[in-house]
């Protein structure tokens, strides 16, 4: 029976006078028709319309780890990943929007599957491969405390042992002076060989000079023509993805394409424990995302704010008006 049909025929016709003569049985039938109607129809979310445009290159393989990990099946998700061992596919390829499955066992707060990845050798580190995001940003965006420490303490190993640090930096800074030293030696030896190029260079140079201003020009009327969003787009893409965070405290204060950090994310959503838990790792509170937002600017619940803006005060930034204002005060003894 479809919706409008009545069981002895067509419905009944009724006029504003016949409403205390209303079916209420027939009624009931028609709701209950047309809720299991609509409860048929794919309702696709932003979620479904990525897994959809996405073409899972392991065959399925990555997809079912992907939805593991968004239903908090930490058993289906070991077996999974015992598969992917003999595979050509790492635990830190990227899914259909960008993250990798422990952002996605973060994002979604499966505490068992965060463990299971980590156990794994998921990498803390790993950020979107489309919005720069952190595992941080995920897990702070909803709140998930433990996950947070389960992923500060996998940071502390992976990032230590993994030459984070001091270390590799005082190990890049080496590799960098023997660099420069080499490069010293060769210009030495070739010093003779330039001196007598340089007269051919000259002229060469000149046609060089004369063929960039051309190019210039021409670049320049280009952009003239193009939209101020087609022009950010276009060095967005251009720009190279931001390499991993070395250290736990590049993690936490990693900021994605917007600027934000996971302590912006943690504020935003009111989480104290989360806020609490960054701010005590050391994240910087006066970081400002690219609009100019601050973590403290994003709560509405004034506790939390409270809470941003005392971390502020005892690290010297204060808040903006207090800042002006003293500001203005050095400038008015200086005039004196």
């Amino acid at each position: 029976m479809g919706f409008g049909d009545q069981p002895g025929g067509a419905a009944p016709a009724m006029g504003l006078g016949d409403l205390g003569t209303i079916d209420y049985a027939w009624l009931q039938e028609q709701l209950a028709e047309l809720s299991k109607q609509l409860s048929t129809i794919g309702l696709e979310d932003e979620f479904e319309d990525e897994y959809e445009e996405w073409e899972d290159p392991s065959g399925g393989l990555l997809s079912e780890i992907f939805d593991a990990c968004e239903n908090d099946d930490a058993g289906a998700l070991q077996a999974l990943l015992d598969k992917l061992k003999a595979s050509e596919w790492g635990i830190d390829t990227h899914g259909p929007d960008g993250d990798t499955p422990l952002h996605t066992a973060a994002l979604y707060g499966s505490e068992e599957c965060v463990k299971v990845l980590l156990a794994a050798g998921a990498r803390v580190d790993a950020l979107n491969s489309e919005d720069a995001t952190s595992v941080l940003h995920d897990a702070a965006a909803g709140g998930y405390a433990t996950i947070l420490r389960l992923l500060v303490d996998a940071a502390r190993d992976q990032l230590a042992g993994g030459g984070g640090g001091a270390a590799a930096a005082g190990e890049a800074e080496g590799e960098q002076q023997r660099g420069e030293r080499e490069e010293g030696s060769k210009a030495e030896e070739g010093g003779a060989a330039v001196g007598g190029e340089a007269a051919a260079a000259e002229g060469e140079q000149g046609k060089e000079e004369e063929k960039g201003e051309e190019e210039e020009g021409a670049a320049a009327a280009g952009k003239a023509s193009k939209g101020e969003g087609e022009e950010e787009a276009e060095e967005e893409a251009a720009a190279p993805p931001p390499a991993p965070p070395r250290t736990l405290l590049a993690l936490v204060n990693c900021v994605d394409s917007e600027g934000e950090t996971a302590l912006h994310n943690a504020a935003r959503g009111g989480h104290v424990e989360a806020v609490r838990l960054l701010l005590a790792l050391g994240a910087d509170p006066s970081i400002a995302a690219r609009d100019g937002s601050l973590a403290v600017d994003e709560p509405e619940d004034d506790g939390v704010a409270a809470i941003i803006q005392e971390a502020m005060n005892a690290a010297g930034g204060g808040d903006a008006d207090a800042a002006a204002g003293g500001e203005g005060a050095q400038a008015e003894e200086a005039a004196a």
